[in-house]
């Protein structure tokens, strides 16, 4: 009789832990944190860049080969104007670069590419120049997407090494 009643006692006391613990691990599944979100492979934002009487504004789009090469492609349109006044006029064109970013939400930014440029230097005249392209500066970009703040210098063979500062989304 009493190895029936301790029998009965140490099952209950079991049956009473498993069931806590059942309870308390079904809990844990229901407040685990959500799986991160993933990368953000692409981002869009607008540029100004410019020095002394040059100036540009253009529409960039980027796309992430892995988490640190990116390609971008862009449009502008701007003006230019020696600094002694003797030349000066407008143009468009785009560009296609590749890009190094490293850092998780601030990155360092390099990139080498090429820019097709329409100049037009008169009513009359215009010409169609390709040259190299660079750029090296600073970025503020979180992984998993949100707004994104740029600023460096820029470089290309046509306007020299403008300051450029941009605002955008990356998602």
């Amino acid at each position: 009789m009493i190895a029936l009643r301790i029998l009965k006692k140490s099952t209950l006391v079991m049956l009473s832990i498993l069931t806590m613990l059942k309870a308390h691990s079904g809990h844990a599944q229901s407040t685990s944190p959500k799986p991160p979100s993933p990368q953000a492979y692409n981002t869009v934002y607008g540029e100004l860049s410019g020095y002394l009487f040059n100036h540009c504004l253009s529409i960039n789009y980027e796309r992430s080969v892995t988490q640190q090469f990116w390609v971008r492609v862009g449009y502008g349109s701007g003006g230019f104007r020696s600094v002694d006044g003797d030349s000066h006029g407008d143009g468009s064109g785009v560009m296609i670069m590749a890009e190094y970013l490293s850092g998780e939400r601030s990155k360092l930014e390099l990139g080498l590419g090429a820019a097709a440029i329409d100049e037009l230097y008169s009513v009359r005249k215009s010409r169609l120049l390709l040259t190299p392209a660079a750029s090296l500066g600073y970025r503020f970009q979180p992984f998993h997407g949100g707004m994104v703040f740029r600023i460096g210098l820029t470089y290309d063979f046509y306007a020299g090494l403008p300051i450029q500062i941009s605002l955008g989304y990356a998602f």
